[in-house]
């Protein structure tokens, strides 16, 4: 597909995929200055699924929506971070388990926009 779009003269720029490093692989071998881009939904269900098969070790994950919620925090983490600041996401993600557990000290301080305790403590559930 893509060989097909530079042959029309349409430029390529960025592909967004699965995680999958063989397209990776192959991109930059026919296409040094594409970037390749992971697509949201299956980096969110990659991580959502390998939290259900950790959940029969860890009676925690096996409440309700708190698998969902931990993908959700997590992608939050990762958007707000994709002006590709690396150490930025590492924050963001160190974040979540405190934030899991209601301590919300350090959304403040590194400013987790994504924290909606932040918002507004008293609607905050």
């Amino acid at each position: 597909m893509a060989r097909d779009l530079e042959k029309t003269g349409i430029p390529i720029n960025i592909i967004h995929g699965d995680n999958d490093s063989t397209t990776k692989f192959r991109l930059q071998a026919d296409f040094p200055y594409v970037e390749k881009r992971d697509d949201t939904n299956h980096t969110k269900r990659s991580i959502t699924s390998k939290l259900y098969k950790l959940r029969q070790k860890y009676k925690v994950l096996r409440q309700p929506n708190v698998i969902s919620y931990i993908g959700r925090c997590i992608m939050y983490a990762i958007k707000e971070s994709q002006e590709k600041d690396p150490e930025k996401l590492r924050m963001s993600l160190d974040l979540i388990v405190q934030h899991l557990y209601g301590d919300h000290s350090k959304c403040a301080k590194e400013s987790a926009t994504w924290c909606s305790y932040l918002k507004n403590p008293s609607k905050f559930r």
